[in-house]
């Protein structure tokens, strides 16, 4: 793997937040050079979408981004219960984590 370099090869690439627009062009960006991209974030749905617009724009910008190498996973990291399932399914879906990018947040209302 070579975060600098324009390959990256088969490496996963775990992106917290992917949903908003810094995780998703984060994803874009390690898609485009090759990373094997994992988008994390809690809802399945929007998680879809993000992974059927990265392709389409990568498709349109005449990157080629391989749809087998860019997956989800549904965690919410304001619960750890969810958080410690979302950690079992990577151990069984994956051989190893290369990189995390971790752009998610928790808001706090008073």
């Amino acid at each position: 793997m070579n975060l600098l370099g324009k390959r990256m090869g088969d490496a996963p690439v775990f992106i917290a937040g992917s949903t908003g627009s810094i995780g998703f062009a984060a994803a874009m960006a390690l898609a485009k050079r090759g990373a094997h991209v994992v988008l994390l974030g809690r809802n399945r749905d929007k998680l879809a979408a993000r992974v059927e617009r990265l392709v389409a724009e990568a498709s349109a910008a005449e990157a080629s981004v391989d749809p087998k190498k860019v997956e989800t996973l549904v965690v919410d990291f304001a619960d750890l219960a969810s958080v410690r399932g979302a950690a079992l399914e990577a151990l069984e879906r994956f051989a190893r984590l290369d990189a995390l990018v971790h752009r998610a947040q928790l808001s706090c209302m008073s």
